[in-house]
């Protein structure tokens, strides 16, 4: 153990005073106060510093002591608050300026590079060369954390160095501090060149040189976990200090003199309670099923702010918030939302990702952001622009979209000389050019501050400042609601930690983009959070630790699993558990004694509390109960635990210790009902396929035309792919060499619509996939040349090809209009025979029949419904279309198998497919598209959310209207 010693002065009194289980502590600390403080009708506090150990119990009892004073009809003077860890501040005076948190992460960082890189490689088995300051900001956290929990003990890297080398057992991990030493004493170094102090290393000078004294009448509620730094600080204005320790005065032998825990003392404690409290059940969502369970039994004994959640896992408090949604009770979160989850600091992160990467992908990621989409539109005054970005990327796959580059979305100019002779593509194609040119000029203009060479990180304040204040500047916010609180709070975390870069001093040389000097400021607030606003009568969910000061009558801690609670920790870098205990510092043990007393002191100030443990996580993957569920004597564990092991996994094993009452009829996540506003009168071919499939997935993706975004497109996706191969055989069908027999001459031609096509199409992408899928392309078509000439030698022309074609099929003898554009129609230049053909370039090349039927019948009617739309082509006005040929023109991945495959189907068959697509338009008629199929079809992945597939307990379409 370590030989520093804390100058020790015998106690003439003893500062704790043991406040009981009578009531919860915070309201046992409140009739110590006013008993102490209270007098002349006056409730004077303004000497005084209450200390707690967090920002909600601090919160909580300055709301209690109002309503005291209340009562009590005395005048309050409220006292200094402050939590545990802001409590040293209080104590010593300051010489020289404390370093800003930024500033010692950036002199970590800077010590880091200045370290040799071989001791760099033997640190953390990475190689230091050419790592920028975004790259060196993890590892300058590490160390950062490392050296503020050794300095809370009294400890340096210096004297871990020192403790080490007298350790009997070899250390294998010695050197690896000697160079942790090294990069220590450099930090030190350049903290001392600009004049500034390290907060940890000023505390522990504070405390081993006995610099503290103080005025102030200081009160410890609660603080049950001080560090070795703290409690030396505390001893020496001893006589100003005041502990009130949630336990009774039987316990008194588990603390220490500040109320600290004595470890030991709780690895042996028992904690007693009855067995009823505990919910033993199987998933996150039955933890939250039981505590809807738990609430509903109470009925109106108390209300929702009178009951607290304790969420130790947070995987547990989405179904939590979901199933407390579901019986009606109002919630909050007071854990809070953590600063990078917040939109504004969202949004910088688009940004930076854009500025540095300039791709499509992070351009159509940034414009989606919300706040940054309604701020765009107020500039680029219709909201059209953002589908046609969509369509852009589908049809052109762009690669870079650089900031400050003229009509990166084409010149408008050469738009209209390229389809010189077709005004109504050119009007088309210059407008949505122009539209997004003009998005991207509004972008280019808001970034360009921010754009340029490295400068020092403080000379990135003002133009990063601008941005945020262009933004968010104009927009109202109120701050009751808790979207608009994020807002605010997120922007006053981001604004603090740019005025903290402004502190970086310029002699650190610390010259970065303004990307990565961003990076650094959200870095620097990466571990605040945002509370949302009270709610009245809400239920509140809190985080473990606040449960020990909490005064809820009724809490409910779910997560008790070992998982969580008592929390622990594996695999440190440097501080294996083992050394940790050698240096007396923060280790297992200490954390199962800082939650063995928090179990007792939750079950032991209240009788309405359940706790609730898991048996699997959210994957199925086995959790293990919470060792402190089994701090009892051995009669009580060996009936738990064969509770544990005996649970069944059954619906009537959910609540396996405690009653058997009847759970609440919980309604799930309704999935929406189609909503017909108008009648549907019209429908593609290719629609008929997709009601077959699913009539709801239909109705989403047909009728509401919904679709998912295109953000992740690196290559040409199957329909694009596709209609590349479409367009090049269109265009081939549209010449004047559509009916040659010269294979060599259609292949020609083939391949110079397929260059025009790709520069047309995709010329300014340059994704290596694409050059890679128009080589397969080309492989395609060489097998279709011969096929085609063939066809032609055999008597057949092009009659038409990709044309659309609308036509009203008489249904109940009133018409239902069809539409779909036919790929291709091919008339015998002696029979007169009609033949119908659908270019098909999938992969695996099924057959027209695979493609429509099997043994239940057809499930997909595009051929058949082919012969009704080709009535409409004029030039077949008085064909016999009964006997028409139907077909494929297949040409897939395995290139032998190109083929011309036509569809053998008699009179009766595809007399079945017009019934069926009879049957289909009468059900659309009437509006039907309710249920959605219980198993997914194929390819419905984007309609996966909404129609809950593969989801536990989904939505029961069968029992609701």
């Amino acid at each position: 153990m370590s030989n520093i010693k804390s100058k020790r002065r015998k106690p003439s009194t003893d500062p704790r005073v043991f406040l009981g289980f009578g009531q919860p502590p915070l309201h046992s600390a409140i009739e110590w106060i006013c008993g102490k403080w209270i007098k002349d009708g006056k409730l004077d506090l303004g000497n005084s510093l209450f200390v707690l150990p967090t920002q909600r119990a601090l919160g909580r009892l300055q709301q209690l002591l109002v309503e005291s004073a209340g009562r009590q009809n005395v005048l309050l003077t409220p006292p200094k608050m402050t939590t545990v860890g802001g409590l040293p501040e209080h104590l010593y005076d300051v010489d020289n300026p404390l370093a800003s948190d930024l500033c010692q992460q950036l002199a970590w960082c800077k010590a880091l590079m200045q370290t040799p890189p071989w001791k760099i490689e033997e640190l953390f088995k990475v190689k230091p060369a050419g790592m920028n300051i975004e790259e060196w900001q993890p590892y300058a956290k590490l160390l950062s954390d490392l050296h503020r929990r050794l300095a809370n003990d009294i400890w340096s890297f210096r004297s871990v160095v020192r403790e080490v080398q007298q350790l009997e057992r070899p250390f294998p991990e010695l050197k690896r501090w000697e160079a942790l030493k090294a990069i220590q004493a450099k930090y030190y170094e350049l903290l001392s060149e600009v004049g500034l102090w390290d907060r940890q290393a000023a505390r522990s000078v504070a405390a081993r040189k006995d610099l503290c004294k103080t005025d102030l009448q200081i009160v410890l509620i609660g603080v049950a976990d001080l560090n070795r730094s703290t409690k030396m600080m505390l001893e020496q204005v001893r006589s100003n200090v005041s502990v009130l320790v949630a336990a009774p005065n039987q316990m008194k032998d588990r603390f220490d003199d500040f109320g600290g825990l004595i470890t030991e003392k709780w690895l042996e404690a028992k904690i007693k309670f009855p067995d009823d409290r505990i919910r033993i059940v199987d998933r996150a969502e039955d933890q939250a099923f039981a505590t809807a369970h738990y609430i509903t039994q109470l009925g109106d004994q108390f209300g929702a702010d009178e009951i607290t959640i304790g969420i130790p896992d947070a995987l547990v408090e989405p179904q939590v918030c979901r199933t407390l949604n579901a019986i009606g009770v109002q919630h909050r979160n007071v854990m809070g939302v953590p600063i990078k989850g917040t939109p504004p600091v969202q949004l910088m992160s688009a940004m930076i990702d854009y500025l540095e990467k300039q791709d499509f992908r992070s351009f159509a990621a940034l414009v989606r952001q919300h706040d940054f989409f309604q701020w765009l539109c107020s500039k680029v005054k219709t909201p059209k622009w953002l589908p046609m970005l969509d369509q852009y990327q589908r049809e052109g796959l762009p690669d870079k979209i650089e900031i400050g580059k003229a009509n990166v979305f084409g010149d408008p100019e050469s738009i209209r000389k390229r389809y010189q002779h077709q005004a109504d593509i050119a009007d088309r194609f210059v407008e949505k050019a122009q539209l997004l040119n003009a998005v991207h000029e509004t972008i280019s203009k808001l970034l360009k501050p921010v754009t340029g060479k490295e400068k020092p990180i403080a000379s990135w304040t003002d133009a990063w400042y601008g941005v945020l204040n262009k933004i968010y500047g104009g927009k109202v916010l109120d701050k009751s609601v808790p979207e608009d609180l994020q807002t605010a709070a997120a922007c006053r975390e981001l604004y603090s930690a740019l005025v903290d870069k402004q502190e970086v001093p310029d002699a650190w040389k610390l010259k970065e983009p303004a990307a990565r000097a961003m990076q650094v400021a959200i870095e620097a607030a990466s571990e605040c959070t945002v509370i949302p606003p009270a709610v009245e009568n809400a239920v509140e969910l809190a985080g473990w630790l606040d449960l020990v000061l909490d005064d809820a009558p009724v809490l409910i801690a779910t997560g008790m699993n070992d998982e969580n609670v008592p929390s622990s920790e594996h695999g440190h870098l440097f501080l294996p558990n083992s050394l940790c205990q050698d240096l007396g510092i923060l280790d297992n043990d200490r954390r199962y004694a800082r939650d063995a007393y928090a179990l007792t002191v939750i079950t032991g100030v209240r009788e309405n509390v359940v706790l609730i443990t898991g048996r699997r996580d959210s994957v199925g993957e086995p959790l293990k109960p919470s060792r402190l569920l089994f701090a009892d004597e051995d009669e009580v564990v060996a009936r738990r635990a064969n509770a544990v092991f005996s649970f069944g996994g059954k619906s009537d094993s959910r609540f396996w210790l405690g009653d058997a009452q009847s759970a609440p009829e919980l309604q799930q996540l309704p999935i929406p009902r189609p909503k017909i506003l108008q009648p549907i009168n019209s429908l593609t071919v290719t629609s008929f396929r997709d009601y077959l499939k699913c009539p709801y997935r239909c109705y989403l993706g047909r009728i509401l035309k919904l679709d998912t975004d295109t953000l992740e497109l690196q290559e040409l996706d199957g329909g694009a792919f596709g209609t590349l191969i479409h367009d090049v055989l269109e265009d081939f069908g549209k010449s004047k060499i559509r009916d040659s027999n010269n294979a060599e001459e259609i292949l020609d031609y083939l391949f110079q619509r397929l260059e025009f096509r790709k520069r047309l199409n995709y010329g300014g992408s340059r994704l290596p996939a694409v050059r890679v899928q128009i080589e397969q392309i080309k492989l395609r078509l060489q097998k279709f040349a011969p096929l085609q000439a063939q066809r032609a030698a055999d008597g057949w022309k092009i009659l038409s090809t990709e044309q659309y074609i609308e036509h009203g099929m008489l249904v109940d003898d009133e018409p239902f209009v069809i539409r779909g554009t036919i790929d291709r129609v091919d008339i015998h230049a002696v029979s007169g025979a009609v033949e119908i053909w659908d270019y098909k370039s999938a992969d695996a090349g099924d057959s027209p029949d695979k493609k429509h039927r099997n043994k239940k019948g057809w499930f997909d009617l595009q051929l058949p419904l082919y012969r009704h739309l080709a009535k409409e082509i004029k030039e077949l006005a008085d064909a016999d279309l009964k006997s028409a040929g139907l077909g494929y023109v297949v040409l897939p991945r395995e290139l032998d198998k190109c083929r011309f495959e036509k569809a053998y189907w008699n009179a009766e068959l595809l007399q079945s497919a017009d019934d069926e697509a009879r049957r289909i338009i009468r059900q659309i008629r009437q509006g039907n598209f309710w249920p959605p199929n219980r198993q997914p079809p194929e390819y419905s992945e984007k309609f996966g959310g909404i129609c809950q597939d593969n989801v536990f307990e989904r939505f029961d379409t069968e029992t609701v209207a």
